[in-house]
């Protein structure tokens, strides 16, 4: 709508919230890297908004639908501006394997690397080095006030400025 192009690498069930999901985001031209799994089941997420605007997510977890080692080609970063991703696909398949290649493949390219970690407490319970090394390099760490906390219990901001060129919190 503003003008970006946008992909986006997604997994849904051969549902009917799938198939709603699909047909969005075709119409919005950003599904042309979702895999439909055979007899999968779309996740589905709740979002709990507060009166201050503090919000929270309610995800059901009876049958995830995770990325595998595969599952993002190199050929996603032809013609790509930035590579954006978030700390849920990594929680949820317990590595961050699965985005090596790419990241690997976006750095050689110069491509700038953009990463929200997305959940304070799945970043205590995955391990904050570990998450840190298994994406490596960022040009970018956007996290919120607890999420860059839990990245950086001892060296506090300061400390992940290691890991970013460039900290929005």
């Amino acid at each position: 709508r503003l003008g970006a192009a946008v992909t986006l690498k997604g997994k849904i069930g051969d549902d009917t919230l799938g198939a709603v999901m699909h047909a969005h985001l075709t119409s919005e031209h950003v599904a042309t890297h979702v895999n439909v799994v055979p007899g999968g089941l779309t996740t589905r997420v709740g979002i709990l908004v507060a009166a201050d605007g503090e919000h929270s997510f309610v995800i059901d977890h009876t049958k995830m639908l995770r990325f595998d080692d595969g599952d993002a080609p190199l050929t996603l970063l032809d013609g790509a501006a930035a590579v954006f991703f978030n700390g849920y696909e990594i929680f949820l398949a317990r590595s961050a394997s699965f985005l090596s290649s790419l990241l690997d493949e976006a750095r050689r390219r110069s491509v700038p690397i953009i990463f929200d970690p997305s959940s304070f407490a799945l970043i205590r319970q995955y391990g904050a080095d570990r998450l840190l090394q298994e994406v490596g390099p960022l040009d970018i760490l956007i996290a919120n006030e607890d999420e860059a906390r839990a990245l950086a219990p001892e060296d506090g901001l300061q400390g992940l400025l290691r890991f970013t060129k460039v900290l929005v919190v």
